[in-house]
């Protein structure tokens, strides 16, 4: 979940400048691809996807991330 808000959705959007649709699809592939079931965070999906445009929000740096979310391997 963390991961989704505060690096792939920003990249999906900012970076790769795809639309909603594509980068929701490309959230549930990659969703279901780690085993979760997508139908349990289409709404988390939806609601970062429209608040990283609106505010503009870029990925968050592999290093911060590392050093806030200890205990996630990434």
């Amino acid at each position: 979940k963390r991961l989704l808000i505060h690096a792939i959705i920003p990249y999906f959007v900012t970076v790769k400048g795809l639309g909603d649709a594509e980068t929701e699809e490309m959230c549930r592939e990659w969703l279901e691809r780690t085993g979760v079931d997508y139908a349990r965070y289409r709404s988390l999906v939806r609601c970062e996807i429209r608040a990283v445009r609106r505010k503009g929000l870029k990925p968050m740096r592999i290093e911060r991330f590392r050093e806030r979310y200890a205990d996630i391997r990434v």
